[in-house]
């Protein structure tokens, strides 16, 4: 039996939970992890691009409260939907977000959660 790319492919659930997972082990002093920044960084460009009223405000409570709101996780949901789907059109996923590179390979095929700079989600 042969597998499909969806069967290879983590969803972008799977791949939204990995950012997840990061932001709710930032630390509680000290500096952030490259892996931390990343997930950081796709919450917020996330907030942004989907012009989010509160964007700043949401972003300041995932780096203290270490979670995200659920408009914050609807965001990030919203964004990697929308990349996956450009990708699939022949757009330039970079316009969207650079940051999302650390999520999709130059081919722009999904890569794991592991090979997104989001390892060790144990």
């Amino acid at each position: 039996m042969s597998r499909t790319e969806s069967d290879v492919r983590p969803s972008i659930d799977a791949i939204a939970s990995g950012i997840e997972e990061r932001v709710s082990r930032l630390p509680t002093v000290g500096a952030l992890t490259r892996e931390a920044v990343e997930a950081m960084d796709i919450v917020f460009h996330a907030l942004i691009y989907t012009n989010e009223p509160n964007a700043l405000a949401l972003w300041r409570e995932a780096l203290l409260r270490r979670t995200l709101n659920p408009r914050a996780r609807g965001a990030v949901h919203s964004m990697l939907a929308h990349v996956e789907a450009a990708h699939y059109r022949g757009e330039a996923v970079s316009d969207i977000c650079d940051c999302v590179i650390a999520l999709f390979d130059p081919a722009m095929e999904v890569k794991g959660v592991e090979s997104a700079g989001l390892d060790a989600l144990e």
